[in-house]
């Protein structure tokens, strides 16, 4: 809720001189924002500039602008065979794993891998889908969110630190979390190592690599999307608007119907209806296109 109309020309008065400065930073093409929703374009095979981009979020942090961080990635060491991507549930970690309720979150997997490293130990890394872990039972209908684990040697973990072997992580972007995180990634290119690396390294992860950007009411759709083994998919964006974007099209359909209230004079019907319409041609204009 950005408050009274005026705060918000204050807000975007604020934000001016950091998209300037953006607009500058080497490998970065394009930036464009309406209001609080960026949208910034950059060279997909050399993705250093998301570095930069990272960095002057976190220097103006301390002004009010904050990126939220995901919090969902714990890692302990231990003494146990190494295995891929297995998909368990919360008691599965509570038997198993008690260790890692009491590890610190990361907000990536390679930041969660890199405190746990050592040699002749391997890596437990679990990115939770829902955290704090409820005990309570669930409802008959209620299906429980799985959480994703990878059991990492210090091998394979030396070769993702190194940006050599970042398939691994893939698995990682195939579930969601419920951290409040709404920073995405999509590319027009299957990315190489070394760039999912650098998405790694700025603290964005692997999990922001999706197809779409969901928790923006803009329509900002990749080509390509990892799959539960860490490969590229081609991927083809929905063709309906309801569709791509189902919550932002229903409250569009819920305003546009309170503006038919009766309690409403025709003037104010009137300011609403064609102020709203007015503002929504410019949101929706406001990203890159396909």
């Amino acid at each position: 809720d950005m408050g009274r109309s005026f705060s918000v020309f204050l807000f975007c008065f604020a934000m001016d001189p950091l998209f300037h400065y953006l607009n500058r930073v080497p490998h970065v093409l394009s930036v464009q924002a309406y209001v609080d929703d960026t949208t910034i374009v950059g060279d997909a095979q050399n993705a250093s500039w998301l570095q930069e981009v990272a960095e002057c979020y976190t220097a103006v942090r301390s002004a009010g602008f904050v990126v939220d961080a995901h919090e969902c990635y714990r890692s302990v060491r231990n003494s146990q065979m190494k295995f891929g991507p297995k998909q368990v549930d919360s008691d599965y970690i509570r038997r198993n794993w008690p260790d890692i309720l009491n590890c610190p979150a990361f907000p990536t997997a390679s930041a969660a891998l890199k405190a746990t490293m050592c040699p002749g130990y391997n890596s437990l890394v679990i990115r939770f889908a829902k955290w704090p872990l409820s005990h309570a039972p669930l409802a008959n209908n209620e299906d429980e969110s799985l959480h994703l684990a990878i059991n990492f040697s210090y091998e394979q973990g030396r070769d993702i630190l190194s940006g050599t072997e970042m398939h691994h992580l893939g698995s990682f972007a195939s579930i969601s979390c419920s951290c409040k995180s709404k920073s995405h990634i999509v590319t027009n290119f299957a990315l190489r190592p070394l760039a999912i690396s650098a998405v790694e390294s700025a603290g964005y992860g692997i999990h922001s690599l999706t197809a779409s950007a969901p928790a923006l009411g803009l329509a900002i759709f990749g080509r390509f999307t990892l799959d539960g083994d860490g490969d590229w998919n081609a991927s083809l964006p929905p063709g309906l608007l309801q569709e791509c974007k189902p919550a932002p099209f229903k409250k569009f359909q819920l305003r546009l119907k309170s503006f038919r209230a009766p309690t409403l004079s025709i003037m104010s019907r009137s300011t609403c209806f064609n102020t709203y319409i007015l503002s929504v041609m410019p949101y929706t204009a406001s990203y890159f296109g396909l």
